[in-house]
C-alpha cells in the first residue's frame, strides 16, 4: 500500500489500527470492572517506537534527514497489565482514567480519520487532474 499511496498513507492505517486496539482494551477494561481479580490491561508501543526512531537516526546519512519510515513497520503495539495496588476484590480497573483514555483515543481516532481523509482527497485530485490534461 505505501508504493501506490505513499507512506503517509500506509502510517496512518497504522495508527488507525493501534487507535482501535486501543479502544478494544480500554472497553475490555471497563466491561470488567467489577469482575474481582480482573487485572486491567494497556497499551503501549513507546519502546518499540523509541528503538525503531533511533535505529532510523544511525541509518540517516545527514543528521537533517528525516527516516523513510521502514523501521517503523516494525513497530508493534503490546498490551501489559497495568501495575498498581488492586482494590479489596483484586481488580485493577480505575474507571475515571479508563474513560479518559476511552476519550482521548475517540479523539486520536476521529483526528487520524480527518488526516487520512485529506490524504485520499489529495490522490482522488491528483487522479482527476492528470485525466484533464490536453
Amino acid at each position: 500500500m505505501a508504493d501506490l499511496f505513499g507512506s503517509t498513507v500506509a502510517l496512518l492505517a497504522r495508527a488507525l489500527d493501534f487507535r482501535t486496539l486501543q479502544h478494544g482494551v480500554v472497553a475490555a477494561n471497563l466491561a470488567n470492572v467489577d469482575t474481582p481479580n480482573y487485572r486491567a490491561q494497556e497499551v503501549r508501543f513507546e519502546s518499540q517506537l523509541k528503538r525503531a526512531m533511533d535505529g532510523a537516526r544511525a541509518l540517516a546519512t545527514n543528521p537533517r534527514h528525516l527516516s523513510g519510515g521502514s523501521s517503523l513497520r516494525d513497530v508493534r503495539p503490546e498490551v501489559i497489565e497495568v501495575p498498581g495496588q488492586p482494590r479489596t476484590d483484586g481488580n485493577l480497573v480505575d474507571i475515571d482514567r479508563e474513560m479518559t483514555k476511552l476519550a482521548e483515543n475517540h479523539l486520536m481516532y476521529n483526528a487520524t480519520v480527518q488526516m487520512l481523509t485529506k490524504q485520499l482527497q489529495s490522490i482522488r485530485l491528483a487522479i482527476q487532474e492528470g485525466g484533464q490534461l490536453p
